[in-house]
């Protein structure tokens, strides 16, 4: 799929079940049509096959909690941790806050304070 960038790459490294991941991320917007998704590279460990995470978590069925799907609506617990990962990146580096993401009490507290000020 061809995509314009919206972010420059950036390096997300963490671990799950004991293996070390290092994963190149690319938040994108299709040219083909108007979506919005992550770009993944999983760069170590080797062998697994690039792939598209939607831009958000979204409602799944059967479960009160938000998921992270990839573009064939794929459902995997890696991704949740990815996903969580790429939430916390964008919104401590970029200041960009998925909007179905949890957001704690004090931090809606926090931005509406600001928007008072």
């Amino acid at each position: 799929m061809s995509y314009l960038p919206l972010t420059d790459p950036f390096i997300l490294r963490f671990s799950k079940d004991g293996i070390d991941y290092e994963a190149k991320v690319i938040y994108a917007k299709s040219t083909d049509c108007c979506k919005h998704f992550f770009d993944v590279t999983i760069q170590k460990p080797e062998g697994i096959k690039s792939f598209h995470l939607k831009e958000k978590p979204t409602s799944g069925p059967g479960s009160e909690n938000m998921i992270w799907i990839d573009e064939n609506d794929q459902v995997k617990m890696f991704y949740q941790v990815l996903g969580y990962e790429i939430e916390q990146y964008m919104r401590k580096n970029l200041g960009i806050l998925l909007i179905d993401a949890p957001v704690a009490d004090q931090e809606v507290d926090h931005m509406r304070d600001k928007e008072n000020d």
